[in-house]
Formats: C-alpha cells, sequence, structure tokens
C-alpha cells in the first residue's frame, strides 16, 4: 500500500489540481514536506475529497439530493526526516453525518449495545458488526455462514498476552461470553474447532442466530449502502486497475459487482483497510 503511484496515475487522480502534501515541523524547527503519492495515502485523500450523494423523494413528488463529505480530516504521523523505512500511522475523521448513518440509519452498528459494552470490547464490535455483514454475504450467496479466526488472531485483536495457549483460549472464552452478556440485539454464538493442520482445538468460529442477521435487514436503507460501496468500489478500480480509462471504469465496476471472485477480491481489499475504513 505504500506503493507510489507513477505521474500519469496522479494525474489521473487529480486531475489539473496542485498535487497535495503533507507538511510537518521537524525536530529543527524547519518545515518537511511529505507528497501524497502512495496508493494508501492517495486512497485517504481521494475520500476527503469525494462526497456521497443519494436522492430524496418528497411529499410534493419533486426529488432532492443530499450530499455528505466522507472525510473529515486525517493526518499522518511518523518521522519524515529519517530515510531509514517506519512505520506510519495513519489517523482519519469521518464526518458526523456519515457517523450518523452509520451509528443509527445505517444498521452495521446498533448505537445501545456499543455503548454498553465497556470501552476495552468496543474495537472488537467493530470486528463483530463486519462477521454480521460478511456472513449475511455468504447466506446471499449460499455459502456456509461462519465466520472463523484462530485463538492467536483473537487475543491479538482482544489485547490478551498470555503465553500458554490454553490460559489464552480460556481467557478469550470468557471475554466472549462477558460480551454477549452486554449485548442485546447483536447477540452472537462462538465454539472451537479444529482448524487445518490444528491437533488441538485452536480455531474459533463464530454464527450468528436469525435474529441478529433480521436485525441487520439493510433493505431499508439500501439506497445509501448502496451508493457508498458503488464509490468505494469505484475507488477500487480506480487504484487497482489504473491503465483502465475513465469511460471505462463503470464497465469494469459491474463486471467486478458480477464476477464473484473478483468481488471476494475487492471485499478482502476493504476489510485489509479496516482500521481506515471504521477510521
Amino acid at each position: 500500500m505504500q506503493q507510489k503511484l507513477t505521474e500519469e496515475q496522479l494525474t489521473a487522480m487529480f486531475g489539473s489540481r496542485t498535487l497535495p502534501k503533507y507538511v510537518v515541523v521537524g525536530t529543527a524547527g524547519k518545515s518537511v514536506t511529505h507528497p501524497i503519492e502512495t496508493v494508501f495515502e492517495v486512497a485517504i485523500y481521494k475520500l476527503g475529497l469525494e462526497n456521497l450523494y443519494y436522492p430524496v423523494a418528497g411529499e410534493d413528488g419533486r426529488t432532492s439530493y443530499n450530499f455528505m463529505q466522507i472525510l473529515k480530516r486525517f493526518d499522518i504521523v511518523t518521522d519524515f526526516e529519517t530515510k531509514k523505512s517506519t512505520k506510519r500511522l495513519y489517523s482519519a475523521m469521518i464526518s458526523p453525518e456519515i457517523k450518523d448513518f452509520m451509528f443509527s440509519l445505517y444498521n452495521l452498528l446498533e448505537l445501545q449495545d456499543y455503548r454498553n459494552l465497556p470501552s476495552r470490547y468496543r474495537y472488537f464490535y467493530l470486528e463483530l458488526s463486519k462477521m454480521i455483514y460478511l456472513v449475511k454475504y455468504k447466506v446471499k450467496n449460499n455459502e456456509t455462514p461462519f465466520y472463523v479466526l484462530t485463538v492467536d488472531q483473537l487475543a491479538k485483536r482482544l489485547g490478551i498476552e498470555i503465553a500458554e495457549p490454553k490460559y489464552r483460549k480460556k481467557k478469550i472464552a470468557s471475554i466472549l461470553t462477558k460480551m454477549n452478556g452486554y449485548l442485546k440485539y447483536t447477540n452472537f454464538n462462538f465454539s472451537f474447532i479444529k482448524g487445518e493442520h490444528d491437533r488441538w482445538a485452536y480455531t474459533v468460529l463464530f454464527s450468528f442466530p436469525q435474529d441478529t442477521l433480521c436485525y441487520f435487514d439493510e433493505g431499508q436503507y439500501a439506497v445509501v449502502t448502496k451508493r457508498f460501496y458503488k464509490s468505494l468500489l469505484r475507488l477500487y478500480v480506480e487504484l487497482v486497475y489504473p491503465e483502465i480509462e475513465l469511460e471505462s471504469r463503470g464497465k469494469k465496476v459491474k463486471e467486478l459487482e458480477n464476477d464473484k471472485e473478483l468481488y471476494g477480491e475487492f471485499f478482502q481489499w476493504k476489510i485489509s483497510r479496516r482500521k481506515s475504513s471504521y477510521i
């Protein structure tokens, strides 16, 4: 994701605009300029430039268009003065309007359940919401409606630092059981199974009762949701298929929507950017 775009790709993304730069004050008090030119940084910057839009039909039959900014700001924290490879921390803030949709109208996050959870579990609740979306996607495509994580993966997500595997597993079971007790609308089921090449049951299988899946029925909110993912899909095509001309990108978007394997690749791309997506 830190691959730099070519000049042609940057021009295609920003047109005649002056290419964006990130400026910070260095240790010596001098300004350090960092060009926004990597795949990930350009994607985040574009999210700040683009608006979501959706039509609303009024009582008089007229159509109005509402526009919402996606990102309000983003920052980069790293040592721009060194030539060595260093980790970069990206902080992005979505607009209040998007937050409102995500936490209320677009029911992938249930605000009451989210607030009921102790703060230490809230980040994992975002993981749960992702699981629900993926399970619904699998149900739609007649696939096995489960989500699987290893004990090690869960320990990392839950901040568990226990070396002994059996005690780490026991702690995970305890936390997941406690979390379920706080939830009213988005309960889940979990069990330990043997994963591929596992000698013991150190893989966690998540599933969701029908009530939970029905609660997250997106039908009545499909307009906003579909437009959001359509915009994200267009951005994906721009970044992953830069050789495709602008007038042909719409055709590529439709191809991805209708091709299960290609759409799966897009979905994995979106998930891998979890921190920026759930910003």
